[in-house]
Formats: structure tokens, sequence, C-alpha cells
């Protein structure tokens, strides 16, 4: 009976071991997952960011081929007017 009581004890023992390891991983997930969505909207800023730096550098390169257009236009027709 003794070894009864004991190995009971022993079992009762793991059993609440187990549960706390439960939940210290349960508390560890829900950590994991706030920090997953807090990375999940920085990253949504950052991809907008890029967003509108990509529609920047395009409307740049747009403005930069019409000023060099521009130019080679104004230089011909400055050699047109010489000549």
């Amino acid at each position: 009976k003794n070894e009864l009581i004991c190995e009971f004890e022993s079992v009762k023992q793991e059993l609440k071991e187990t549960k706390e390891e439960l939940m210290k991983e349960k508390h560890d997930n829900t950590v994991l997952i706030s920090e997953k969505v807090q990375q999940k909207k920085l990253l949504e800023k950052y991809t907008r960011v890029s967003q509108f730096a990509v529609e920047e550098y395009e409307a740049l390169q747009d403005t930069l081929h019409l000023e060099k257009n521009l130019r080679t236009e104004a230089e011909t027709f400055a050699r047109n007017m010489l000549v």
C-alpha cells in the first residue's frame, strides 16, 4: 500500500510538472503570436514604404528621360538655328 501511495504521489508530481510545462508553453506561444502580429504589421509598413520609393524612383526616371529628350531637342534646335 505504501508503494502505491509513493507511486501515486510521484505520478501526481509528474502531472503537476507537466501542467506547469504546458502553461509555460502556452504562454510562450502567446508571446510568439503577439511578436508575429507586430512583425507582420512592421513588414506591411516597410512594404508600403518600398512601394512608395519604387513609385518615386519611376517618376524620377520618367522626368530624367523627359529632360534628356528635351535637352537633345533643344541642342538640335540650336544647331539648326546656327546653320
